[in-house]
């Protein structure tokens, strides 16, 4: 189960030249016209965007640890990040948090998650989306 991590692509974006002016180490970086590794009928395509992706909480399936983890790395980040801003060739940038569903099948219709304003007010500030992508909780997990 996958952690948070922050995803920055553009199709003229060069991560290379922003990656070597910040202190953010890529868990991942790519260029467009790379090859992408899938298999199948579409196993020859290539890469539309530049870019890279920095892991930012690696505390799988706890949306809340992931938010406190997020908050201390944008905060540190903070100046590498506004560097993002003033640069047109990016066109997507966003924290992803990867949690669990904390019901079982059958128990409740609905899941509601709630973000602090003060996280929604800094990736505001930094212009940066928010993914929340829920995946099923594993069974014998506590």
């Amino acid at each position: 189960m996958p952690g948070c991590y922050l995803r920055v692509a553009g199709s003229d974006f060069d991560p290379d030249s922003y990656l070597a002016a910040t202190s953010l180490v890529p868990m991942s970086r790519w260029h467009a016209g790379d090859s992408l590794a899938v298999s199948g009928p579409r196993a020859s395509r290539t890469r539309e965007t530049s870019g890279f992706t920095c892991d930012v909480s690696d505390c799988d399936g706890r949306l809340d640890r992931q938010i406190v983890d997020a908050i201390a790395f944008l905060t540190r980040h903070r100046d590498d990040l506004l560097l993002l801003n003033a640069d047109a060739s990016v066109e997507d940038r966003r924290l992803d948090f990867g949690f669990d569903t904390r019901l079982d099948v059958g128990d409740v219709a609905v899941q509601g998650e709630w973000l602090p304003v003060s996280f929604l007010q800094l990736t505001a500030e930094l212009q940066i989306g928010v993914a929340l992508s829920l995946y099923p909780a594993c069974s014998g997990d506590s």
